[in-house]
């Protein structure tokens, strides 16, 4: 769903006068592969977190994932998830990459995988608050972030660009 979404609302923020085939160009991967990049890594942050906190009931469940089945121990894991947070919010926040939209789109979703899965919160006990969290990252964060960040770039990118 990242890749899609990251991608499809990025080509909806193409300007018209330019024309879709600018999506294939590389001024528009420029400005996707970074964003998207971050996307994917904040993901495996939010995946994985919910993985870790999640290992006994994942081994009735899942038990083909990593941490359930014992092919990834809990400190890789870890160590997996934050350096997945770090680098994704390290690319994300780079000089020439960045808008405050992006900015917004990584620390909510972020913060919100977060409250999701740790305690003393763990929204996803309780179905009203896991139904929000995710709705709030799914349907709104990610939508109007990555949309007004690709707004924001690609405007000002093909503008720079025209000679």
């Amino acid at each position: 769903g990242t890749i899609t979404s990251v991608v499809a609302l990025h080509m909806m923020m193409i300007p018209s006068n330019v024309g879709m085939l600018f999506a294939l160009s590389p001024l528009f991967l420029k400005v996707v592969a970074p964003t998207l990049i971050s996307a994917l890594l904040l993901n495996v942050y939010i995946v994985g977190l919910n993985q870790v906190t999640d290992v006994s009931i994942d081994k009735v469940n899942k038990p083909n994932l990593p941490l359930a089945s014992g092919a990834m121990s809990m400190k890789q894991a870890i160590g997996v998830i934050l350096t997945s947070l770090i680098a994704g919010l390290l690319i994300g926040f780079l000089p020439g990459v960045t808008t405050a939209p992006l900015q917004f789109t990584l620390v909510a979703s972020g913060l919100l995988g977060t409250l999701y899965s740790l305690p003393p919160f763990r929204f996803k006990r309780f179905p009203t608050s896991a139904a929000l969290c995710i709705s709030a990252v799914r349907g709104f964060v990610i939508n109007w972030g990555f949309a007004a960040h690709a707004f924001i770039k690609l405007s000002s990118d093909i503008a720079t660009s025209v000679p």
